[in-house]
């Protein structure tokens, strides 16, 4: 019988030793946060991590990582000897519009595929990092028409939107006016739009006016003219009910 052959099995521990924001962690939705990470392989033993693994970015609704949104995925395809580590510089991702404003938590995980056999699995990922994500909201705060008018002759309409929200509203937006028998929209007549082609800052508002035709064969009685902002839907709003705004007219013969 052989003498017994001594091995020495080495395995890489690779961890996130930094995990932050070069950029504001203030995000308007929609536009992008730019971060920056550092990995090392701290193995006690001294084993390499052989390549290739990936980093993740994670979004969380709190502040303890599971059960999160898969955000940008970065691949890794240079080994790392023990005691050494790298460092992604600069690295965009873009915030969603579909995000609710409010406060949200992004992680970082390295090794996410878990392709690296590790001394220690449990201390891949970063702790968090705190942000906020902005949106604007558009909204109606001034309606003026007259006070009747005859089918089939023109009326001047003039109107303001507010931007209510914390983040600016990009360009370009939609408003239009309709024609209604309540003040509610729904099923109603078109009577003009006017396109909207400049950002609109968080609190600012801007004034608006277009002259439009009732129709000749508009209900006669007690109607509503009613603005809607951002008809189409261009701009993603932390509150989408409240783009709507009515006034009372009465249509004559």
């Amino acid at each position: 019988m052989s003498a017994p052959l001594q091995i020495t099995v080495r395995k890489p521990d690779l961890v996130v030793t930094a995990f932050s924001a070069t950029s504001s962690t203030t995000v308007d939705a929609g536009q992008a946060i730019t971060l920056t990470w550092t990995v090392a392989n701290q193995a006690a033993s001294l084993g390499t991590a052989y390549q290739p693994w990936h980093d993740r970015v994670w979004l969380s609704t709190d502040n303890t990582f599971g059960g999160d949104s898969p955000l940008g995925l970065l691949t890794h395809s240079t080994d790392l000897a023990a005691g050494t580590d790298y460092t992604v510089a600069s690295f965009n991702e873009t915030i969603s519009t579909a995000l609710a404003a409010g406060t949200y938590y992004l992680f970082l995980q390295t090794d996410t595929f878990s392709l690296v056999a590790e001394e220690d699995e449990s201390n891949n990922v970063s702790a968090p990092l705190q942000i906020t994500v902005r949106k604007p909201d558009l909204t109606p705060t001034a309606l003026a028409v007259p006070a009747s008018a005859a089918r089939n002759t023109q009326i001047a309409v003039s109107w303001t939107v507010t931007n209510s929200g914390d983040a600016q509203a990009l360009q370009p937006w939609t408003d239009r006016i309709w024609l209604s028998t309540d003040n509610v929209l729904g099923g109603d007549t078109l009577l003009g739009g006017v396109t909207h082609t400049s950002d609109l800052a968080a609190s600012g508002n801007y004034n608006e006016n277009s002259n439009v035709t009732i129709p000749n064969g508009a209900a006669t009685g007690a109607s509503f003219i009613i603005l809607e902002t951002d008809t189409l839907g261009n701009v993603a709003e932390s509150d989408e009910s409240n783009n709507t705004t009515a006034q009372p007219i009465t249509i004559t013969p």
